[in-house]
């Protein structure tokens, strides 16, 4: 009877023990859950950073494609510019007439006149204040005389 005695004096002895044990374990719990905290704290920190990252990388890539397109734009209406100088030209050159016969000045006028705007636009007796100019190196096999009638036109008054 001694023995369990003594053994249940051992067992009441470690019962004695266990509050301290007990409240070293809550400790101990309550410092995990500090750290815990901490960590969930600073990995919500690193989330933010990753996207704030992630949203700066767009800004820039979407920099780089306004860049991009602010250059093909510029092209483009360099291109459109040459294009439209271009058209301008060319119609421009739809004002000169070629192959006018070499007569006297005041012939050549009231030639144009009879065949060109009489006949060909419909203009019945029509004064004109336009010059004839002569080319002075003309291109090979073209007449030197050259007129331009983007002017415009006065009927004659009777």
């Amino acid at each position: 009877m001694e023995e369990k005695l003594d053994i249940i004096l051992e067992q009441l002895k470690k019962l004695q023990s266990l509050p301290s044990q007990i409240e070293a374990m809550q400790k101990e719990l309550k410092s995990l859950k500090g750290a815990v905290t901490d960590m969930a704290e600073s990995i919500e920190f690193i989330e933010n950073e990753a996207d704030r990252v992630k949203e700066s990388v767009k800004n820039k890539a979407g920099k780089e494609q306004v860049d991009l397109l602010k250059d093909s734009l510029a092209k483009m209406e360099e291109s459109m510019t040459r294009k439209l100088e271009d058209f301008e030209n060319r119609s421009r050159r739809q004002n000169l007439f070629f192959g006018v016969p070499e007569l006297g000045e005041t012939q050549v006028e009231n030639q144009i006149k009879k065949d060109i705007l009489e006949t060909l636009m419909g203009f019945p007796s029509i004064e004109t204040e336009r010059r004839i100019h002569r080319s002075i190196d003309p291109p090979e096999g073209r007449d030197p005389s050259m007129s331009d009638f983007s002017a415009t036109v006065t009927e004659k008054k009777c």
